[in-house]
């Protein structure tokens, strides 16, 4: 193999791994790994008060205005928005003259576990949600409009003596499967495994949320060699960003980002000489593929770290690309041969991120090669 040939098979494109994606623009889940875990169990530990039949009845368990045997009725509908719906229900439930049912937006039919906690979430909204909530499952907000979680614990359902003459079964009716106090407990201790707040997005503190870096190394090495006329190509600005590579990182508990991969780039090149004593001209395919170690360090603004606010504070990433190792075939029209070599060196980079996912930033790649000219980009991402 000629001496160019050699040179040129030390460098490749950069393509690699595929990530799924969701939606740009969502604010990241700023909930540590152990956080995350722990929030869903906590709302798990909850999660049964809801099902229980003096949460599930109301929240379209049961339809009041469907006459049963057990609940015989004569009702107009009125539609849920009109007090006259409820007030033919003060004829036997007298005693709690304000007693009505959540819309249906707030009925728990058919949701699972997962899906009623984000439903948790969404009717109490993210800024002062978590208190709302916790109140609500305290005393509703003080009895406002009425003190549901009140009668709902007294078991005697607002009937008045009429109701209570038509009642069949024990009264009261049996209390509910999760003493009162604890499940407050298990409400409040739902929100400070969330920071002491509804975290975004709606899922955040409801299931697994994974994300990634996705890295583009964009450059060109124009081979300052007078026998040599070709320009590399590392990472070719067309690629897909599917076909990108990714990193997935982990936030962790203290406010540290952590990351580790192993990135495995592949590429091709091609390369024309002008005519040279004694060899003439020559034209060569390259490909090559290459192992490059990557790690990522940094810090995220958990909530409630120290007390402060994670309001407008970024995401900080340290990216290293370490030492590689690299191997390559040349196919040239006067003969062929292979190589492989090594890095020994590292480059760092520094990013700051909006925590949104589709947050992008990209920075200068210097190497001390004339004619070498690069920058690599990051992009935060959710790949769950």
């Amino acid at each position: 193999m000629k001496p160019h040939q050699a040179f040129i098979t030390q460098f490749t494109i950069v393509v690699a791994l595929v990530a799924p994606v969701h939606g740009d623009g969502e604010p990241v889940c700023l909930l540590s790994d152990t956080q995350t875990k722990n929030s869903i169990s906590a709302f798990a530990t909850l999660a049964p008060i809801f099902y229980d039949p003096r949460c599930f009845n109301c929240h379209g368990g049961v339809n009041p205005f469907h006459s049963t045997p057990k609940h015989p009725v004569v009702t107009k509908d009125f539609g849920f928005d009109s007090p006259k719906q409820f007030e033919q229900c003060q004829e036997c439930h007298g005693n709690f003259p304000k007693w009505q049912l959540p819309l249906p937006s707030d009925f728990f039919v058919g949701m699972n576990v997962t899906q009623l906690c984000e439903h948790m979430k969404q009717s109490f909204g993210s800024d002062f949600g978590a208190d709302d909530f916790v109140n609500h499952m305290r005393d509703d907000n003080g009895g406002i409009p009425a003190p549901f979680i009140d009668v709902a614990y007294e078991g005697t359902m607002g009937l008045n003596e009429t109701g209570q003459e038509l009642y069949e079964g024990p009264f009261p009716a049996p209390p509910p499967s999760m003493p009162r106090n604890i499940m407050l407990q298990n409400s409040q201790n739902w929100v400070k495994e969330m920071g002491g707040k509804f975290q975004k997005p709606t899922e955040c503190g409801c299931m697994d949320m994974e994300y990634a870096l996705r890295v583009k190394v964009a450059a060109v090495y124009h081979v300052p060699a007078p026998f040599i006329n070709s320009v590399f190509n590392f990472a070719k600005p067309d690629t897909p960003e599917a076909d990108l590579p990714v990193i997935p990182i982990h936030f962790k508990e203290g406010g540290s980002v952590t990351g580790v991969a192993t990135v495995n780039l592949a590429g091709n090149a091609r390369v024309q000489t002008p005519p040279i004593p004694l060899f003439g001209e020559d034209i060569c395919n390259v490909t090559g593929s290459a192992v490059v170690p990557a790690t990522v360090d940094g810090q995220w603004p958990q909530p409630g770290a120290s007390g402060s606010s994670s309001e407008g504070q970024n995401i900080h990433i340290h990216l290293t690309l370490n030492k590689l190792s690299a191997q390559a075939s040349v196919e040239c029209t006067k003969g062929a041969g292979s190589s492989s070599s090594g890095s020994s060196g590292s480059y760092s980079f520094d990013f700051s991120l909006q925590p949104m996912v589709g947050a992008t930033q990209t920075v200068p790649f210097n190497l001390p090669l004339p004619g070498f000219e690069g920058s690599v980009q990051v992009t935060l991402i959710r790949t769950m």
